[in-house]
């Protein structure tokens, strides 16, 4: 699978494969504010969805809710190797940060669970 970009200094859109990507952040703006922290912890927004926890290879993680059917068989815990989609959207807990909703490559995931 391939995710298709227009860059802002560009008319050409670039291809890159999903699996080469860690995420895709859909944000507010471009220019974010470098002052805001993010709130990561659950309680200071409606719930969303199922309550996900999200560990990547690099050792980030991310807190936020599944929008969507679990993107794994079975269980409760997903790494890259067994999941039968590319990817999933989690929305951020904090809905004031400049992430609006996030796209999760499967392959820079180490685990998931689901809280």
């Amino acid at each position: 699978e391939e995710f298709k970009f227009r860059p802002t200094d560009s008319d050409d859109p670039e291809v890159v494969r999903v699996s080469e990507l860690k995420a895709v952040f859909f944000v507010r703006d471009f220019k974010g504010d470098s002052s805001y922290r993010e709130q990561k912890r659950y309680g200071i927004s409606e719930r969303i969805g199922k309550r996900v926890f999200i560990k990547f290879e690099d050792g980030e993680v991310m807190l936020g809710y599944l929008t969507g059917e679990l993107p794994w068989e079975r269980g409760f815990y997903l790494n890259g190797k067994n999941s039968r989609r590319s990817g999933f959207y989690v929305v951020p807990v904090d809905r004031q940060s400049n992430n609006i909703k996030v796209f999760v490559s499967t392959s820079s995931i180490k685990d998931v669970t689901v809280i």
